[in-house]
Order: C-alpha cells, then sequence, then structure tokens
C-alpha cells in the first residue's frame, strides 16, 4: 500500500504530443509513462534510480528513439543523461534507466524534471516530445538546543533563554518546548564516579552558548539514570512558597515556537526562581521539544482509511494532501544557579596600634574576607595609597583561592606624611579574582585607618632685649605655639648655635611646660656677642621637644627644629670715632674750596 501511495505522489504532466495522423499519412507517437523510483522515500543526499517505460502510441515506427533527462536543482545525475532504445515498433515498449543524485542540503519539497523523447518517423523527419514530472523530496528536521541565558542569582528570579533551531532539511511544524521537571542539582542524578561538572557542560568556557545534550547522549556517556527524573509539578503548592524547592518555575512551562524551517530557530524564554536556601552550582534542566514532520507528499484523491494508524491526516486547501507524523526529541540544558560574590574588607589593624603623622613603615594588617556563597580564585590584592600615606614596600599581594567564610590577611608597609590630619581615612584597594564559571571580577574597596594627633610646636617670633653687641649680654626670647591637634607636655626649647657664630650662650634652654592646642608660651635663653663680631644679621637654629598628651597614651617625644634671626649692632662710642674723622675731611675740603674760590674772584675784579 505504501508504495502504491509513494507512486501516487508523482505528478504526471504529459505534454500533448504530436497527432497519430497527419491527413492521410500514419505518424508514430511517443507516450513516457511515470517513472518507477527506488528508494520510494527521497531524502537529500540520496543517490536515486528511475525507470522510465516509454511506448510508441502512434501508427508508424518510431526510429533512433532518445530519452534525455534535463535535471533540476535539487537533483544531478550521475552517468548518463541519455539513455537511446532505437527502433519502437507501434505499440512497442522501450525502457531507460537514469541515475540521480540528491543534494544533501535540499530542503522538503516538490521538484521537477524534464524528460525529452527525440525520434525520427518512417520518412526521417525529426520528431520531439516532453514530460514534466515533480518528486517529492523528504528532509528530516534536526532539532538542536542551546541555551543563550542560562544563570540565576539564589534568592533571585531569573530569566533563562533557550534556543531552538531546526539544523535539518526538513520543516519542524507546530513547534514546541516544555519543561519536564525542576532543575535537579548534578548530585542527585549522577553516580559518584562521574560527576557532571560546569566544565562537563560547557558552562565555565562558555556561559552564553552551551550545547544542550540529548538523552541518547547522556545516558550512554555519562549512565544517566532516567528514572531518577520523575514527572512532577513545576508550580509550588497552593499556599506554600518557592522556597520549599532549592529552583521553581515561575509561570508557563511550555512554549509554542510555530513552523520551524530549515536553518531557522526561534527562542523560548522561561522565568526560574532559585530560593534562599538553594546549593550553588550546575543544575539539569529536562526539557522536550514536540513538532510535527511531513512524511509524504500525495497528488490526487486519498482516503483517511488508507494512511496508517500511526500517521495523522491534515487536508489543505491545494489538492496536495500531506501526511505528516509527530515527532519529540528531550534534551538535557545545563544552568548555572549562583549564589552572592562577595568579597569583603573585616577588621584594619596596624603596628604600631596607634599610628601618628611622621610615622615611618607603619604595618597594616587587613582582613581579605569571603562573605559570599561561592568560592573565588586567583585573588589579588592591589593597594593605591594616596595622602597622607605612600608605600613603602610593594602594593600587590596574591591569595589565589578563597572559599565561602573564609579569611586572610594581607600586610602592607606605609608611611605616614608629617602633615596627616587627625582622623579616619581612607586606603583605596582593589580586589581581582575569578569566580568558579571563569568570570573575571574586579571591585574597589577601602580600608579604614584612624590617624591620632600629636602637638606641633612651631615659632611664631622671637625678639632680642637688648640689642646685640658685640661684648655684650642679650637675651633672645622665643614665641612658641602649639599648631597640633593634642596637648603637648614638658615643651623645652634649646638653642642649636654653629661654631663659627659669634656668640656664646650663659643659657641655652629654657623649659616652658605644657601647650594646649593653639596655646602659646616663651622661652627666654642668655647670651654675650663676642668681641669683633660683625655687625650683621645671624639665622640661629632652635630645637623644641615637647612630650605627647599622655593621658591619650601618647608618650611619644616630638622633636622640630626651627630658626630665630639675631641681629648684632655696633657701640655708639665706636660710630663716633667713625664719625669724627669723617666730619673733619669734609670740614677740610670745605674750606679748601672757600679759598680757591676767594683767590679767583680777586683776579677777576683786578
Amino acid at each position: 500500500m505504501k508504495r502504491a501511495l509513494a507512486l501516487i505522489t508523482l505528478l504526471l504532466l504529459l505534454q500533448p504530443v504530436h497527432s497519430v495522423y497527419e491527413g492521410d499519412r500514419k505518424t508514430p507517437g511517443i507516450s513516457i509513462e511515470d517513472p518507477i523510483i527506488k528508494p520510494e522515500e527521497i531524502e537529500p543526499g540520496d543517490q536515486v534510480d528511475l525507470w522510465f517505460k516509454v511506448f510508441n502510441i502512434g501508427s508508424s515506427k518510431a526510429c533512433n528513439v532518445v530519452l534525455e533527462i534535463v535535471p533540476k536543482y535539487p537533483f544531478s545525475v550521475e552517468g548518463k543523461r541519455k539513455s537511446e532504445l532505437g527502433d519502437l515498433e507501434v505499440g512497442g515498449l522501450g525502457i531507460a534507466h537514469f541515475r540521480l543524485r540528491v543534494d544533501s542540503e535540499a530542503r522538503s519539497g516538490l521538484y521537477e524534471i524534464e524528460l525529452r523523447a527525440k525520434f525520427l518517423d518512417e520518412i526521417g523527419r525529426k520528431r520531439e516530445t516532453y514530460k514534466r514530472i515533480q518528486i517529492p523530496v523528504l528532509g528530516k528536521a534536526e532539532i538542536e538546543v542551546h541555551a543563550k541565558s542560562d544563570t540565576i542569582k539564589i534568592g533571585e528570579e531569573g530569566e533563562i533563554e533557550i534556543l531552538v533551531k531546526n539544523s535539518g532539511s526538513g520543516i519542524a511544524k507546530n513547534t514546541k518546548i516544555s519543561i519536564l521537571s525542576r532543575p535537579i542539582q548534578e548530585q542527585m542524578i549522577m553516580g559518584p564516579q562521574i560527576p557532571l561538572t560546569p566544565q562537563t557542560m560547557e558552562m565555565a568556557k562558555q556561559p552564553t552558548a552551551i550545547q544542550a545534550v540529548s538523552r541518547e547522549e547522556m545516558m550512554k556517556e555519562m549512565a544517566f539514570s532516567v528514572a531518577k527524573i520523575q514527572p512532577m509539578s513545576l508550580q509550588p503548592e497552593t499556599g506554600g512558597e518557592t522556597t520549599q524547592y532549592p529552583v521553581s518555575i515561575l509561570g508557563a512551562s511550555e512554549v509554542y515556537l510555530g513552523n520551524l524551517s530549515p536553518g531557522e530557530s526561534a527562542i523560548a524564554r522561561f522565568r526560574l526562581y532559585a530560593s534562599q536556601n538553594a546549593i550553588p552550582g550546575a543544575y539539569i534542566l529536562p526539557i522536550r521539544v514536540d513538532y510535527e514532520e511531513e512524511v509524504e507528499q500525495i497528488e490526487g484523491s486519498i482516503s483517511v482509511s488508507e494512511i496508517s494508524d500511526t500517521l495523522s491526516f491534515r487536508k489543505y486547501i491545494t489538492k496536495t494532501k500531506n501526511l505528516i507524523e509527530s515527532r519529540s526529541k528531550e534534551f538535557f540544558i545545563g544552568i548555572k544557579v549562583m549564589g552572592k560574590i562577595s568579597v569583603s574588607i573585616g577588621n584594619v589593624l596596624t603596628t604600631p596600634r596607634e599610628i601618628r603623622p611622621g610615622n615611618r613603615n607603619v604595618v597594616v594588617d587587613i582582613e581579605i574576607q569571603n562573605s559570599g556563597d561561592e568560592r573565588v580564585e586567583d585573588l589579588e590584592i592591589e593597594i593605591l595609597p594616596k595622602h597622607p600615606f605612600s608605600l613603602a614596600q610593594s602594593s600587590e599581594r596574591y591569595l589565589g583561592v578563597l572559599r565561602s567564610g573564609e579569611y586572610r590577611i594581607v600586610s602592607f608597609s606605609l608611611d605616614i606624611s608629617e602633615d596627616a590630619t587627625e582622623g579616619e581615612h581612607e586606603i583605596p584597594l582593589i580586589l581581582k579574582f575569578r569566580d568558579p564559571y571563569g568570570e573575571i571580577h574586579e571591585e574597589r574597596r577601602s580600608a579604614k585607618v584612624v590617624i591620632r594627633g600629636k602637638p606641633v610646636i612651631k615659632v611664631v617670633g622671637s625678639e632680642v632685649v637688648p640689642e646685640a653687641r658685640p661684648g655684650k649680654k642679650s637675651e633672645l626670647r622665643i614665641e612658641v605655639k602649639n599648631v597640633g591637634t593634642e596637648e603637648g607636655e614638658s615643651v623645652l626649647v634649646r638653642a642649636l648655635k654653629k661654631a663659627e657664630q659669634p656668640f656664646d650662650f650663659e643659657v641655652k634652654s629654657d623649659y616652658i611646660g605644657n601647650l594646649l592646642p593653639g596655646e602659646k608660651g616663651t622661652a627666654v635663653l642668655v647670651f654675650e656677642v663676642k668681641e669683633g663680631a660683625r655687625a650683621k644679621e645671624y639665622l640661629l637654629t632652635v630645637e623644641i621637644r615637647v612630650v605627647g598628651d599622655t593621658e591619650k597614651g601618647d608618650y611619644n617625644v616630638y622633636t622640630f627644629e626651627d630658626k630665630v634671626p639675631i641681629k648684632i649692632s655696633l657701640e655708639t662710642r665706636e660710630r663716633k670715632e667713625r664719625v669724627v674723622p669723617l666730619l673733619v675731611v669734609i670740614v677740610f675740603i670745605l674750606i679748601a674750596l672757600a679759598l680757591l674760590f676767594s683767590m679767583k674772584f680777586r683776579k677777576s675784579t683786578g
């Protein structure tokens, strides 16, 4: 019966042949019958054999009959294109055989082939007739499934996209995709010796283009037990919450995609929810793609009773009737359930415990915590100190793997500038790491460090009383001020005279006492100018020592240096001794000028 149906599928377009009689003259007439075709169902890439019966239905002999086949895409001839049948008497029969090859990329459809019969009548005139037939090629739909987006996060809703592609040569009609059960964690369905890792599912290296694994492949290569996946309700139970299942399906679990022609694809979207108690890792999502595929095309009338019980029948408006068969294919899509990925800064300790402006080689210990649900790999910490901090050593540390809940301590050595202000300061950090799925992260954090205050004593004024002169004693009164942020205790001012400076100190240092921030104090030093000292201004270096605020635990001794001017002037008698000779010279010059003028005046009048 099936062979008969296949033969009916051929559309016969027999063109009128030359008339059997032309007036009273007898002429030959050639008729090309429908071919016998092997195989009956032709698929892309097949080799096809065709046998044609050629009859002489005319009233005289047909001489030198040649039947030529003229194929069109997707057919090509293998072997001869022409078959020589010789002479055919009236009612005679000849059989022509041709072998064709169907292109492997051919799509389903009816394709045309032309036959041309050429011959001579009894008086040698050329005659020709032709026929066109249509041969059905039934390509097969091949369904592929890929995950376009495959990641959901714990405690969040997420959308996964599944691309369904027809990579075959037939049409997949009325295609739909269904989720068969909730996503199942890999440990629940795989044997202990062959775990389904993210690498097995191509999740780590190709997070946005994961090839689905068919049921057959899974069973053959990974010893998957299909019996462990049982159909279940995809939605939470009435009155329940999605958190009772690690991963639940939200909304529809089936998407209709329509017809998929060869090479065509469509995307199905499903919403999933990962509960707070879900375990991060790879999950398996069982899905099924259902579609209908055309298996035969019939031209002409046909009754439903003639069709096999395994086939369904659909009638279209045209004369062509299609027999279609329902098919389905199951896949396992790998999806990732990602926990929170978080690397944070914990405690920050310094050595010394309290740091102050001007400290050098301060060791800063920073606690790096994995406060997320996933491990991180290739963890690197880079410190980017800014004022008032500067690096005393290298700026990078490598920690490697840090599992969830673990912490490590990284240490950096820093210098604190002298003008650092009291209070909390942030030290910028860059954290670089890779998550379990291969994604690289770079995050900015900061470590907070408190800089304590300290007293800062500055010279704000000075005075020499009386005026400094060679051989005389004077007082140097130095006014200082605490411009720091902490009380200074036991402030002491001391002169640091250079050997070449022409004065000696009788009182070289003076104790001021405690100075609160902003408070001033005066130190008095006594010195004597050496004889013969040159009259000019000298800069004296003074050292200021102060103890920190011990009530705040600051027992440090701070030392500051500053400069004060000392101007030496000459004695008054020395000035007179220098002025009198000068006056005598001036008077002598004036007298000489007067006598010279008087002599010239007398000559002019005489």
